[in-house]
This record gives C-alpha cells, sequence and structure tokens, in this order.
C-alpha cells in the first residue's frame, strides 16, 4: 500500500478517499504518507465503499482513493473507476479479501491504477505450502 500511495503521488496535504470497513493496515499508509483520510460511506446492503459517496468527497487535494473487497466481495470497480478517471484520481483497490474473486468475470488484480494482495491468512492456514 506505501508503495502505491507513492506511486500515486500521494504525499503531504493530499486527501484519500478511503473505507474505515477494514484493516488498519490498508489506511495507516495514508497517514505515513502525511496524506489525510476521508471516509467515505458505505452501502449498508454490502458493506463496501459507496461510489455516489466517494463522488461527494472529492476535492481539489484528492489523489486516490483506495477501494476495499471485504468478505470475497468485489467493489463496483468500474464505476469507481470511471469517477476517477472523471477526476483524474488514481484508484487502488485492497483485495486481500478478494485472492481468487472476480469481477465481471474478470479475476481481481486487472481492473485498477493498483491492486494489494495479502497472503498472509493463506499462509496461517496452510493453504500455500
Amino acid at each position: 500500500m506505501h508503495l502505491a500511495l507513492r506511486l500515486a503521488n500521494v504525499g503531504y496535504g493530499d486527501e484519500v478517499i478511503t473505507s474505515a470497513m477494514t484493516c488498519t493496515a490498508t489506511n495507516m499508509p495514508v497517514l505515513a504518507a502525511g496524506a489525510k483520510i476521508v471516509w467515505a460511506d458505505v452501502d449498508p446492503k454490502t458493506g463496501l465503499i459507496d461510489p455516489k459517496d466517494i463522488e461527494r468527497k472529492i476535492t481539489k487535494r484528492t489523489k486516490a482513493i483506495i477501494m476495499v473487497h471485504f468478505g470475497g466481495i468485489p467493489c463496483e470497480i468500474d464505476e469507481i473507476n470511471k469517477i476517477a478517471k472523471k477526476y483524474k484520481i488514481k484508484t487502488i483497490e485492497d483485495a486481500a479479501h478478494a485472492f481468487g474473486a472476480k469481477y465481471n468475470g474478470v479475476k481481481i488484480g486487472n481492473h485498477s491504477d493498483f491492486v494489494m494482495f495479502s497472503l498472509q491468512m493463506l499462509l496461517e492456514l496452510n493453504i500455500m505450502e
């Protein structure tokens, strides 16, 4: 996440729109970069970041949007990327919960500017021996 934020040119005084429905490891790198976290609402049906609220939260300081796929359910990637493209903002997917998941028939990892996977739980479950 640190590297994705750096490659997205996120730094001191910038803003990153993200979700509170995640592990602290997703959002702490935003603070480490000197940027401000801007919380977007979540869809009460899915628990995933709400694209409509993302667009309401965009300012001239917004440099990136972090979408968190939660419980194997991908966010509305196309809608979020469309918003990001409109405002020339980079998108970052936290796909720790989406290992092997698909969005519109395409595996997660092929849709946005940056995608982060975590193998931590797979290692704990001894799936990747």
